[in-house]
C-alpha cells in the first residue's frame, strides 16, 4: 500500500482508503491559502512538525508539502500548465526542515564561544549535514540527495535547512523517522517520528488550482 501516493492517487487504490480520507475530511480541509496552510503545517498537533530540546539546542522538523515550494517557485500563476511544470520537478523528492536555535537565538550565534568554533559550526550547517541526516522507513534508510543552509544572518532567530530525499524508497511505509546525528552543537542522536497518514492528509494549497 502507498501511503505516501497523492490523495487522488490513494482513493484508487482501494475502498478502505478512501473510507479513512472521507472521514478525515470532516475535519480537514481539502484546501487552504498560503497563511493557513503553513500554519496548519506548523501546529504540532496535525504531526507535521515535531520538537525536541537537546541540552540547550531547540531542534523543530518540519515535512515541507510540494505545494509550497512550487508556490515559491511560480506565485500565485494562474497557468496551469506552469504550475504543474514545476510540481514535476519536486514530485519524485520529499523535503523536510530543520529549525535550530539556542537560548532564544539563532542556533549559530547561541553556541559559539568564539570565532573559531563558530567558523567550525559554519561549515558544519553548510556543507556537512548531508552526512549526518537521513531518514528511516524500515527496513530502508534514506540518505540526503540535497540540502540548503539558508543564512539570514540571525536574523530569523533560527538556523534553518531544508533538506531533500529521494522518496521512491516510501512506497508502503506508514511512518518515517528523520533522524539526525551529532554534528557538533550537542544535539547527538536525534528521532523525529512522522506517521505517513498525517502527510497523506495534509490539505492542498488553495492559491494553486489544478
Amino acid at each position: 500500500m502507498n501511503y505516501f501516493f497523492t490523495k487522488d492517487q490513494s482513493i484508487s487504490i482501494g475502498v478502505w482508503i478512501g473510507y479513512v480520507l472521507v472521514l478525515v475530511s470532516c475535519t480537514t480541509p481539502a484546501t487552504l491559502p498560503l497563511t493557513e496552510l503553513q500554519a496548519y503545517v506548523l501546529d504540532e498537533d496535525h504531526g507535521l512538525t515535531l520538537s525536541k530540546e537537546a541540552g540547550a539546542m531547540n531542534m523543530q522538523v518540519s515535512w515541507r508539502p510540494n505545494d509550497l515550494l512550487v508556490y515559491q517557485e511560480v506565485g500565485s500563476q494562474s497557468n496551469i500548465e506552469i504550475q504543474k511544470e514545476s510540481a514535476q520537478k519536486y514530485e519524485d523528492y520529499v523535503y523536510f526542515s530543520l529549525r535550530l536555535s539556542a537560548h532564544g537565538r539563532d542556533a549559530l550565534y547561541g553556541v559559539s564561544q568564539n570565532q573559531q568554533q563558530f567558523s567550525e559550526n559554519l561549515r558544519m550547517l553548510s556543507f556537512g549535514m548531508a552526512d549526518r541526516v537521513r531518514l528511516i522507513a524500515a527496513p530502508d534508510t534514506i540518505p540526503v540527495a540535497d540540502y540548503l543552509y539558508d543564512r539570514d544572518f540571525g536574523l530569523s532567530g533560527t538556523s534553518n535547512l531544508l533538506f531533500v530525499f529521494r522518496k521512491d524508497k516510501l512506497r508502503g511505509k506508514k511512518e518515517v523517522v528523520f533522524q539526525s546525528q551529532e554534528f557538533g552543537l550537542n544535539t547527538g542522536l536525534q528521532n523525529f517520528r512522522f506517521q505517513a497518514k498525517d502527510i497523506l492528509n495534509t490539505p492542498r494549497l488553495q492559491e494553486l488550482t489544478w
